[in-house]
C-alpha cells in the first residue's frame, strides 16, 4: 500500500473532518454537545430534530454518517477522531485504522475502555447508587462496606438479618435502572441467572427492586480475584497450576451453555478466587449482565461493556447472534494469559487494538513461553481463530483438549 500523496485528501476523511470541526449544539433531552447536523445523542441515544435541510445527506457517505450518529462528544474522543482524520495507514500491517476498517465498526467510537484512553465523565444520571454503612434494604440486608465498583454498578457487603449470613450485593448505576428496558432485561436475565447452580458460579440469592435501587444479592466471596492473582505473580505459572484453575472455570462455562447462557464479558477481573486450604476455588461471576445493556446507548466513563482485550472479533462488529464461541474465544486470551503472563493483544490505542482483535495472529505462546506444550498452543491458537466457526464449539471439548495437552 502506497503513501498517500499529501496533495490529495480522501473524501472520506474530508468529510470526517468537517463533522468534527463544525460548531456544537445540545441534545434537547440531556444537554450533552451534539456535532452540528447530528440525528442522534451517541451519550442517551435521544434522536433529535432536524428541519428538512439538515436531514442525511446520501453523498457524505456512511463513515461520515456513522460519526455523526455514534461519537460520545468530549474532548478525549474529539482529540482521538481528529488524529485518526488526518491519518492514514501506510502499510498493511498499520497499527492506525484506515476508513476500510471504520465502514466495518460503526460503532467504533463507544470502545472506549481503560486500556486506551482516560475515562469519559460521566452525567449526573450515570452516577453510582451510594449506600453508607447500616443502610437497610428490603428490611432484611444491612450495608456493611462498598468491597468493589465498575462500570455497571457498586459491590456492597452486607449482612443478610434472616439467613445470618454474609452477602454481596451489586447496585446498578442509577441510569441502568432508570430505564424500563434495561429493568425488564435486568430482572428477566437475573431470574434465569439464578437457575445456575454449579459450585463454581456464583449464587444469586435475592433480587431487589425499588423506585431509587435495583440490585442482587450474591453469594459473598472472600478473597481476591484472578486480575489481581496474576498481577502478584513474579513468574510464570506452573501448568499444574493452571490446569487447576482453568478447569473449574470450563465446567461452570460449560453448565451455563447448556441452559442457554452466554456470559459475553469473561475476563480475570470476573473470576474471583476463594481460598480453600492452599488452593484456589475460581468462582465466575456478572453473568448476563453485558447482554442487559446490548443494543442500548449506554456507556459510562468510557467503559466498554466487555474489556476489550478479551472481546471476540465478531463482538467488534456488533453481530447480533452472539453464541458461546464469543466465550470460548475470552477463555482463549485468558489461558494464553495464565500461561505467559501477557494476553496476546497488547496495543495501548484502542483502534490498534480493535485492528489486531480482527486481523492480527497472536504471537505463539511458545515464543513467551519455551516449555509451553506443542498440543497446548495448538488449542490455544484455536481458540483464538478470527472465524468463530473455525473455533471449538463447546467447554467440554475445551476441557477435554486441555487436559491432553497437560497430561
Amino acid at each position: 500500500m502506497q503513501v498517500p500523496s499529501t496533495e490529495y485528501e480522501d473524501p472520506g476523511k474530508k468529510a470526517i473532518r468537517k463533522i468534527l470541526m463544525s460548531a456544537a449544539s445540545r441534545c434537547i433531552q440531556c444537554g450533552r454537545e451534539l456535532p452540528e447536523g447530528a440525528f442522534f445523542c451517541a451519550f442517551c441515544g435521544k434522536k433529535q430534530p432536524v428541519s428538512r435541510a439538515d436531514e442525511p445527506d446520501e453523498k457524505k457517505g456512511p463513515i461520515a454518517r456513522a460519526v455523526s450518529e455514534s461519537f460520545v462528544w468530549d474532548s478525549v474522543l474529539m482529540d482521538r477522531a481528529r488524529q485518526l482524520a488526518d491519518t492514514s495507514p501506510v502499510s498493511e500491517k498499520s497499527q492506525v485504522l484506515g476508513l476500510g476498517d471504520l465502514r466495518q465498526m460503526l460503532n467504533a467510537s463507544q470502545l472506549m475502555t481503560q486500556h486506551s484512553q482516560p475515562a469519559v465523565t460521566p452525567e449526573p444520571d450515570a452516577m453510582p447508587v451510594l449506600l453508607p454503612p447500616r443502610t437497610m434494604l428490603a428490611e432484611n440486608y444491612v450495608i456493611e462496606d462498598q468491597i468493589g465498583s465498575g462500570g455497571m454498578g457498586v459491590v456492597y457487603r452486607a449482612q443478610d438479618m434472616a439467613m445470618h449470613r454474609q452477602v454481596a450485593i451489586k447496585v446498578l448505576h442509577s441510569s441502568l435502572f432508570g430505564k424500563n428496558k434495561i429493568r425488564e432485561r435486568f430482572l428477566r436475565e437475573a431470574k434465569l441467572m439464578a437457575t445456575l447452580t454449579h459450585p463454581n458460579i456464583v449464587r444469586i440469592h435475592d433480587l431487589l427492586e425499588e423506585e431509587q435501587l435495583m440490585a442482587t444479592v450474591m453469594q459473598y466471596i472472600k478473597g481476591t480475584n484472578l486480575k489481581s492473582y496474576l498481577e502478584q505473580q513474579t513468574r510464570q505459572l506452573p501448568f499444574t497450576a493452571i490446569m487447576n484453575l482453568f478447569t473449574p472455570i470450563l465446567a461452570a462455562m460449560e453448565e451455563a451453555h447448556k441452559k442457554g447462557i452466554i456470559h459475553r464479558d469473561l475476563k480475570p477481573g470476573n473470576i474471583l478466587l476463594k481460598k480453600q486450604a492452599d488452593l484456589y476455588v475460581p468462582m465466575l461471576t456478572d453473568f448476563g449482565l453485558a447482554k442487559v445493556v446490548e443494543g442500548t446507548n449506554y456507556t459510562v466513563s468510557g467503559v466498554l461493556l466487555g474489556t476489550c482485550m478479551y472481546m471476540s472479533p465478531e463482538q467488534f462488529q456488533s453481530e447480533q447472534d452472539i453464541d458461546q464461541r464469543s466465550d470460548i474465544y475470552a477463555l482463549g486470551i485468558i489461558l494464553y494469559q495464565l500461561c505467559t503472563g501477557v494476553c496476546p493483544f497488547r496495543e495501548n490505542n484502542l483502534f490498534a487494538l480493535m485492528k489486531a482483535h480482527l486481523s492480527h495472529d497472536p504471537t505463539p505462546p511458545s515464543t513467551l513461553r519455551a516449555d509451553t506444550p506443542p498440543a497446548l498452543e495448538k488449542l490455544i491458537l484455536n481458540t483464538l481463530a478470527k472465524q468463530r466457526n473455525e473455533r471449538l464449539t463447546s467447554c467440554l471439548e475445551f476441557s477435554e483438549r486441555l487436559q491432553e495437552a497437560l497430561t
